[in-house]
């Protein structure tokens, strides 16, 4: 029998330890917000990963992290890196990660990242994909004692 499908929506936020980060192995436990970009192929979501903008101005001169102009439902200025893409394994428990209680980036500003994530792919041949299977989220997941919801 296959596994129902999350109701995750393209342009909500996920909110949670990944296993790795690119061009970092040893992440400390650290919760990321990842925005999702596509939930139908493969049955696997794919995600981008959004941080802050305080502190790491200096970091917007390289053309894989891309500001956000509108970045709603994230409480700070922040920004998009587009040089990895994030592909979770599409199961019932990921619901449990969305933050900002379902609200989604604008239409608008999600336009602008698919766009600019495009132009990233076709200039760079360095972007990459870290996939991450149900048993390795989970573990790394669960043994937090809670599941952060904004």
């Amino acid at each position: 029998m296959m596994e129902k499908i999350t109701n995750l929506e393209i342009g909500q936020v996920l909110n949670f330890i990944p296993p790795k980060l690119d061009g970092e192995d040893n992440i400390e436990h650290n919760r990321r917000y990842m925005l999702v970009i596509n939930n139908i192929e493969n049955n696997t979501v794919k995600l981008l990963n959004v941080s802050k903008l305080l502190g790491k101005e200096t970091r917007m001169v390289y053309d894989s992290n891309l500001p956000m102009k509108n970045y709603f439902p994230f409480v700070q200025p922040s920004f998009v890196k587009l040089k990895t893409t994030y592909e979770i394994e599409n199961f019932d428990e990921l619901e449990n990660y969305i933050s900002y209680n379902g609200k989604k980036v604008t239409q608008q500003q999600l336009n602008i990242i698919f766009q600019k994530k495009q132009e990233y792919d076709e200039k760079h041949k360095d972007s990459n994909c870290i996939k991450i299977d149900k048993h390795t989220f989970l573990e790394i997941n669960e043994k937090e004692s809670r599941v952060w919801k904004f």
